[in-house]
C-alpha cells in the first residue's frame, strides 16, 4: 500500500506499518484486511485503539507460548474492546464507542458451510484430508455458545491445528511440493532467523488453503 495524502489512506498505511512492526516482520494488508481497516476508519476508531488491540493479542499469544498473530482480523474484537476503553477514559464515564458486533453464531455457520464445500470438492485420493476437514466442522460446532472475546483465540487455535493436520494427511508428493514452494517464497522474502521460520509457516499454510480451498477462520 503506497503513501497517500488522503487521511483515510494515511490511516490504512499507519495500520499496515503498525501491524508489521509489532509482528516484527514484513506484512502487506490483503484485501480483506484493507476492508477491515476501512471499517475502523468509518467507525472513527482511533489509531491508538488499533495499536493497543494488536498489542493485546500479540501479548496474549506470547503468554500462551504460541507464535505471533498472522492476520489483522484476529485482532478485530480486541480493537473494538480497546476503542470502548479509550472512549470511556476520554469521556470520564462508562459510556463507550458503539460499533457493529459480529454475530458469533453466524461466523461459525459460515465457516461450517465453507468447510463442507471444501471437503465435498476433494477427489478420491484426498479421502483422509476430507475426514480431517469434517472433524474440523465438529470442532467448530462445539464453539456454538462461545462469546466473541473467547471465540477469536479458539478459532485461531482450531485453524492452526486444522492446517497442520490437513498437511500431514496430504499425499507425500504434495507435502514435498508445498514445503519446497514455501521455502522458496520465504527465502525470497529476505527474512532471517525466527522471522524466516514464521515466513515458511505462513507460506505453507497459505499454500494448503489454496490447494484445499479452505476459508480463513476470521
Amino acid at each position: 500500500m503506497r503513501p497517500d495524502s488522503d487521511p483515510e489512506m494515511s490511516f490504512l498505511r499507519a495500520v499496515e506499518d503498525c501491524f508489521a512492526e509489532l509482528r516484527a516482520g514484513t506484512h502487506m494488508l490483503n484485501q480483506k484486511e484493507i476492508h477491515l481497516a476501512k471499517k475502523w476508519w468509518k467507525e472513527e476508531i482511533p489509531f491508538e485503539a488499533v495499536r493497543s488491540g494488536i498489542l493485546e493479542i500479540i501479548a496474549r499469544r506470547r503468554a500462551e507460548g504460541e507464535d505471533g498473530v498472522f492476520g489483522l482480523a484476529y485482532c478485530r474484537h480486541a480493537v473494538k474492546r480497546q476503542a470502548k476503553l479509550l472512549a470511556a477514559m476520554r469521556s470520564g464515564t462508562q459510556e463507550s464507542w458503539q460499533g457493529d458486533e459480529d454475530d458469533p453464531s453466524e461466523t461459525l455457520r459460515r465457516l461450517s458451510r465453507a468447510l463442507k464445500e471444501s471437503a465435498a470438492a476433494l477427489n478420491d485420493n484426498m479421502t483422509e484430508v476430507a475426514e480431517v476437514i469434517l472433524q474440523g466442522i465438529c470442532e467448530i460446532e462445539s464453539l456454538e455458545n462461545t462469546v466473541n472475546p473467547v471465540l477469536d483465540p479458539a478459532l485461531f487455535h482450531l485453524e492452526t491445528t486444522l492446517l497442520s493436520t490437513c498437511f500431514e494427511a496430504l499425499p507425500a508428493p504434495q507435502r514435498e511440493k508445498i514445503l519446497d514452494l514455501a521455502e522458496k517464497k520465504a527465502t525470497a522474502s529476505g527474512a532471517h532467523g525466527k522471522a524466516l521460520d514464521r515466513s515458511r509457516r505462513v507460506y505453507r499454510d497459505k499454500l494448503i488453503r489454496e490447494l484445499l480451498s479452505l476459508p480463513r477462520f476470521e
